[in-house]
């Protein structure tokens, strides 16, 4: 009992040592292209996908805003709602468009550890949540056509200026604190966590248990770990997974169970989707409302994704 104890804590040690820094480095760097102005140089896009959705100005530097912070685009919109500059449908479509801005934003978030400690496997994970998005504000940008009177665009830029160098490199360590920390306080027990249980041979037996269950649901019996712990941090499922990949598991049935947990993850939606974001800054009516659209899409999206992947696409 001691010796494979002591085996899983030194591979889960190494495993920090090599996978820590690069990951630590990588948020930095992101970090520093975002105060360079990268996102800036990107969010041109957000024009011609408003101009086909007949978005107003209004929505469009919300839309601009996104590629910056997903918080202040959010807080803009409401504020030309409550100001009437934008109607209720227009302002559920703006946020539905959003989608795509948002996980490019959230790519310096998600691609260092995915990258990582997953690889390809988590780069492919991330396009897929990429396609998923653009999917998402190609849907708002159709249903903007039809549903929004066309209005004229003006030219906009997004409110945020570029800083010198060493003011960047400086600012970008300080902002990257929160990030690391937030990361590596889920990520280095869950590596050790799962280094343990996969040596006590934990996951072979709680995929066994769990095989009933996956006859509902097209989901991997082998994956029904990473969704379990998917569902309350997706952070803590990626050394799970790699762990299973390991072992024996595809990358097919890896990416499905991430989806799934995508989908099934309700409790940790309303902790740190509803309450904190969409309730705090929309109101609890509105923000409902537009989880709810957001959610309901992403779900029946990821639900297609699923079937198709299972059916036809190789990974």
């Amino acid at each position: 009992m001691i010796e494979p104890l002591i085996k899983s804590l030194v591979a889960s040690g190494y495993h920090l040592l090599t996978t820590v820094p690069i990951i630590v480095l990588s948020i930095i760097f992101a970090e520093f292209l975002v105060k360079k102005g990268l996102l800036q140089k990107i969010s041109f896009i957000g024009v011609p996908i408003s101009r086909i959705s007949h978005l107003g100005n209004e929505s469009v530097s919300a839309l601009l805003t996104d590629f910056l912070s997903l918080t202040a685009a959010a807080a803009m919109l409401r504020d030309y709602y409550s100001k009437g500059l934008i109607s209720r449908r227009e302002l559920v479509i703006a946020s539905l468009a959003n989608n795509f801005p948002a996980i490019v934003t959230e790519a310096r978030l998600m691609l260092p550890p995915l990258l990582t400690i997953l690889g390809m496997v988590g780069l492919y994970y991330y396009l897929i949540q990429v396609s998923m998005s653009l999917m998402i504000t190609s849907i708002a940008c159709l249903l903007g056509f039809f549903l929004l009177p066309q209005r004229p665009l003006k030219s906009l830029k997004v409110g945020a200026h570029l800083l010198p160098l060493k003011v960047a490199i400086k600012e970008s360590l300080k902002d990257s604190r929160k990030i690391i920390k937030r990361i590596l306080i889920t990520l280095i027990p869950a590596t050790v966590g799962a280094s343990i249980l996969a040596g006590m041979g934990i996951f072979s037996a709680l995929g066994d248990r769990l095989r009933e269950f996956s006859q509902y649901l097209p989901i991997p019996p082998r994956g029904l770990p990473i969704v379990a712990v998917y569902i309350v941090s997706p952070i803590a499922s990626y050394p799970i997974a790699s762990t299973l990949l390991a072992q024996g598991v595809t990358a097919k049935e890896v990416i499905i169970s991430f989806l799934w947990g995508g989908i099934l993850a309700i409790p940790m939606h309303l902790r740190s989707h509803i309450i904190p974001f969409y309730i705090g800054i929309y109101g609890p009516r509105t923000g409902l409302e537009l989880f709810g659209y957001s959610y309901g899409l992403r779900s029946l999206i990821a639900i297609m994704l699923i079937l198709a992947i299972c059916n036809w696409i190789e990974v």
